[in-house]
Order: C-alpha cells, then sequence, then structure tokens
C-alpha cells in the first residue's frame, strides 16, 4: 500500500490567532476526515513564513521544505489543496515549487 499525504498549501498570515482560527483549523479537519494519509500543511509566501517563524516556537514550512519531509518519510503520493481563492504571484509560486517534485 502507497504512504500517502495531504498538503494543505495557505499564503499564511502573520498573526498566529488567525492561523489558528483558519488553517489550522482546516488541517484538523482534514486529519479528522482522512486519517490514513499523513497531513500538513505549508506556506507559499516567503515574507509571512519568516514573520510566522518569528513569532512561533514551532518552525512553519515552506512548500519545499513540506514536500522534502515527505520525501524523508517514504511518501510516495502528495495531494496538494490549496487554500488560495484567487489565483495570482503565490499561486505561480506554489506551482513552481511543485514542478520540481513532479514524477
Amino acid at each position: 500500500m502507497k504512504k500517502k499525504a495531504i498538503l494543505l498549501v495557505s499564503v499564511g498570515t502573520s498573526e498566529l490567532t488567525a492561523l489558528k482560527n483558519t488553517t489550522v483549523r482546516m488541517l484538523e479537519q482534514v486529519k479528522e476526515r482522512f486519517p490514513e494519509y499523513y497531513c500538513n500543511m505549508a506556506f507559499s509566501s516567503e515574507q509571512i513564513l519568516a514573520k510566522m517563524n518569528v513569532k512561533s516556537e514551532t518552525p512553519f514550512l515552506s512548500v519545499s521544505e513540506a514536500l522534502e519531509e515527505h520525501l524523508r518519510n517514504r511518501v510516495e503520493e502528495v495531494f496538494i489543496q490549496p487554500t488560495n481563492l484567487l489565483n495570482g504571484l503565490e499561486t505561480d509560486g506554489m506551482l513552481a515549487q511543485l514542478e520540481e517534485y513532479k514524477g
């Protein structure tokens, strides 16, 4: 059986309370709905990611870092679920990072 994962990708927010009420809550729901998958989250905005990591004791991951973690854990198939409402620079950046891992 293949090891599968779901990666929730968000632009992020510089406010940790807002993060807990949005992306973290979505991640919890995904984990409940798909317990057989390894579920985690990543962030597409490098600027927001840097701000988030300064404010938090737990490091947050970029899309590439999350995918590298999946490779180390021998995950064979990753489903990407963006939370962006509109396409734009962040979506383009995320897609560029994902291209490196296609295969």
